[in-house]
């Protein structure tokens, strides 16, 4: 596959033009200006925002019965004293077709007329004069009033004549150049500025020293995806995937901002009930201590309070009183995260956890040395940042 940039094709007839190469695959592509439906236009309005292709076509059928179905319309208009003003160019929507259905038109994301562009890179806002653009082939001309194109044109003369001279004169001067006031810029040999000079104009622009080929002045062009007048556009535009993002982005964006808010609500309740449930831990907490002043820890709250109430027999309240007493001594030094603790048939359970199997052993050995009893681990389950247990007695 062979990978262009940018790629001029220039041919003098009415077919569509053909790829050099099937594997070619170009980004961008100059179109030849003759072979265009070109026209220069104005509307009285404020904004070229405001012009469409369906005007576009009412006044451009007036001059040449541009039927909707037959051109494909690029356009760029500029504001000006008098509305808006540019240029329009059509491309045969034939040619459109066979590109749509050709796998390597479908690479091309931007397809421009030549003669626009190079003309374009000479013109000067506020600056009203003639721009020319010259190739070994011919030369392009046409008229920027300092605020917008008011026509161009394209003639292929290889040699230049006076008759050529004579035609191009003619047309400026119907585009509204006046000679008299306004100089001529751009590029070409030195024949011709002096050809224009002695019909009296005046002469800013630049020297060819060897006219190089249409094609090479075509691709000498900087990069040609900034042009403001492309033939890929619309429902035929090479972003319409980027495009229908755009036209779903505010609904999108609405959807994400209610997530956002529905997220932040959630957190800040979860914040609050976590800190109601703190608030309610401390309390009981501290009516835990007031109304058992003498259990230095408390383990299992529901069952010292049934303890310190007389619920059980007096054999096992002792027994279950002294086990939390030892429980407590050995929680003072050896901390745990106690999950449940409790009595069955004079087997004492007890459930929680630890951050590592080495501090459980210790809890284990302890237990062992205050309760003078074998404490049992009967069940452990690795965690990522704890260990939980059961140990039994």
């Amino acid at each position: 596959m062979t990978n262009s940039p940018s790629l001029s094709l220039t041919w003098h007839h009415d077919a569509l033009p053909e790829m050099p190469d099937d594997n070619m695959h170009a980004e961008h592509v100059y179109l030849p200006m003759e072979a265009m439906l070109s026209r220069a236009v104005a509307f009285p309005f404020a904004s070229p925002a405001l012009v469409d292709a369906d005007m576009l076509f009412q006044m451009l059928n007036d001059d040449v019965d541009a039927k909707v179905e037959e051109w494909w319309l690029a356009w760029h208009l500029e504001p000006c004293q008098d509305g808006v003003a540019g240029m329009v160019f059509g491309m045969p929507e034939t040619w459109r077709t066979s590109m749509q259905e050709s796998d390597a038109w479908g690479q091309v994301k931007t397809i421009v007329v030549d003669g626009y562009e190079r003309l374009q890179a000479y013109a000067e806002l506020g600056t009203a004069s003639a721009v020319v653009s010259q190739d070994a082939e011919g030369l392009f001309f046409g008229f920027f009033d300092g605020e917008a194109w008011r026509g161009m044109r394209r003639l292929n003369v290889s040699t230049w004549q006076a008759s050529a001279d004579m035609e191009m004169i003619k047309s400026l001067e119907a585009m509204g150049f006046d000679a008299q006031q306004q100089p001529v810029i751009g590029i070409a040999s030195d024949a011709i500025w002096q050809h224009l000079r002695d019909e009296g104009w005046q002469i800013d622009g630049e020297v060819w020293e060897s006219l190089p080929t249409r094609d090479e002045v075509n691709l000498a062009l900087s990069d040609a995806s900034s042009s403001r007048l492309n033939f890929r556009h619309g429902r035929w535009s090479a972003q319409q995937i980027w495009q229908r993002w755009s036209f779903w982005r505010r609904s999108v964006m609405l959807m994400l901002a209610t997530l956002m808010i529905w997220f932040a609500g959630t957190w800040y309740q979860l914040n609050q009930l976590d800190a109601a449930l703190k608030d309610s831990q401390a309390r009981i907490v501290a009516a835990f201590h007031e109304g058992l002043p003498q259990a230095p820890v408390m383990l299992d709250a529901l069952a010292q309070l049934k303890q310190a109430a007389g619920g059980e027999t007096s054999q096992v309240d002792t027994h279950f009183l002294s086990d939390l007493e030892q429980i407590g001594r050995v929680y003072q030094t050896q901390a745990w995260q106690l999950d449940a603790l409790s009595l069955r048939d004079g087997q004492t359970n007890m459930t929680g956890s630890v951050p590592s199997l080495e501090q459980l052993n210790k809890i284990q050995a302890a237990l062992q040395k205050e309760l003078k009893q074998e404490v049992r681990i009967v069940d452990t389950q690795m965690a990522k940042n704890h260990v939980s247990f059961r140990l039994t007695w």
